[in-house]
C-alpha cells in the first residue's frame, strides 16, 4: 500500500525536498570505477551501509577512497594494487556479485 499526505486547508504548499541517491545505482557504479585508471567523482551518494562498504572493498584494494558530508565520493584508482576481496565485507553485502566483474581489471 503506497503511503500519501492529505492536506487540509486553503494554503499553498511549496518548498523543496532533497532526494538523495538510489542503493541499487551506486553499488551498481561505485565498483565500476575500479575499471577506470584515474580519478572517479561520484555525488549524491545514500549513507547506506552498503555503500559504506562497497567504499571499503575499493579502498581495501588500494583506490584512495574520500566521502564528504554531502555524500560525494572521490575515489582516485591509479595505485590499485589488490584483487581479492575481504571475505568479511562480501558476506555482509547481498549484491556483491554485481561487483566481481570490475575487481578481474586488477588481476
Amino acid at each position: 500500500m503506497a503511503e500519501k499526505f492529505v492536506i487540509n486547508g486553503g494554503k499553498a504548499l511549496n518548498g523543496t525536498v532533497e532526494i538523495s541517491g538510489a542503493k541499487n545505482a551506486a553499488v551498481a557504479i561505485l565498483p565500476a570505477t575500479v575499471l577506470s585508471e584515474g580519478i572517479c567523482v561520484i555525488e549524491n551518494l545514500p549513507r547506506i551501509a552498503d555503500v559504506f562498504i562497497v567504499l571499503k572493498i575499493i579502498k581495501n584494494l588500494g583506490a584512495k577512497v574520500k566521502l564528504d558530508e554531502n555524500g560525494t565520493a572521490t575515489i582516485d584508482t591509479t595505485e590499485i594494487n589488490g584483487h581479492v576481496v575481504d571475505k568479511e565485507l562480501a558476506e555482509r553485502m547481498r549484491i556483491l556479485p554485481t561487483s566481481a566483474p570490475p575487481v578481474c581489471r586488477t588481476s
